[in-house]
């Protein structure tokens, strides 16, 4: 779809975090701790598509949402051993 509906110069990686956002929502909603890696494969490769497209703000945005997700990772770790 992006392919031939838009004039978007990177549309698979367009269509890989966004397939990838969908995922992470799901496994959100289903509370996998697990949900965390995806948020932080999508966030990393979001800020490197930003950067790419010169959007810098933007980019600057997803890599602070990187790290909010790689500290979420831990504390849910750390509540889900707490609960055993």
């Amino acid at each position: 779809i992006l392919i031939e509906f838009t004039d978007s110069n990177v549309p698979w990686l367009d269509s890989f975090t966004t397939a990838l956002s969908i995922i992470g929502m799901w496994m959100l909603a289903r509370k996998y701790v697990e949900q965390w890696w995806v948020w932080i494969a999508v966030d990393a490769v979001s800020a490197g598509l930003y950067i790419y497209k010169e959007l810098h703000f933007t980019a600057t945005l997803y890599a602070l949402y990187t790290i909010i997700a790689i500290f979420g990772y831990f504390k849910w770790k750390r509540m889900m051993e707490q609960a055993d």
